[in-house]
């Protein structure tokens, strides 16, 4: 895992905005990632009917959301992004994807947006204070 930002100099808030979308980021990684290998390991993995086109189009996006939120670990505003993406265009083709559970991934791609604009305006702020 990459930590690309030094959180020595960041106010408590961001760093704990912070903290908490990697956490969150993580525990989605692993759940998804466990239940993933499960499959591919196990004989149970077995379609009950024929996958529709919205079957696959779901699973695009929740692949895409679980990538992007990979990559906001990394990068915060693009990895966000792309998850956020993913998951109104998975809304979309079936809005229950929102429910509980699953609205954990937007929760944690808002907080890595909101990580990245608290950045942004400390930088901005540390900018005007050396003028």
């Amino acid at each position: 895992m990459c930590y690309p930002i030094s959180t020595a100099k960041l106010p408590i808030a961001a760093t704990i905005v912070l903290w908490s979308a990697r956490i969150l980021t993580c525990a989605i990684l692993s759940f998804w990632a466990l239940f993933i290998a499960a499959h591919l390991v196990g004989d149970a993995g077995a379609p009950s009917r024929p996958l529709t086109l919205a079957d696959y189009a779901s699973l695009i996006t929740l692949v895409a959301s679980l990538l992007g939120l990979g990559l906001a670990l990394k990068w915060s505003r693009r990895g966000a992004a792309i998850t956020l993406a993913a998951v109104a265009l998975g809304a979309f083709v079936n809005w229950r994807i929102l429910l509980f559970p699953a609205t954990l991934v937007p929760i944690t791609a808002a907080l890595h947006i909101l990580y990245s604009y608290l950045q942004n305006t400390m930088r901005h702020t540390d900018a005007a204070a050396v003028q």
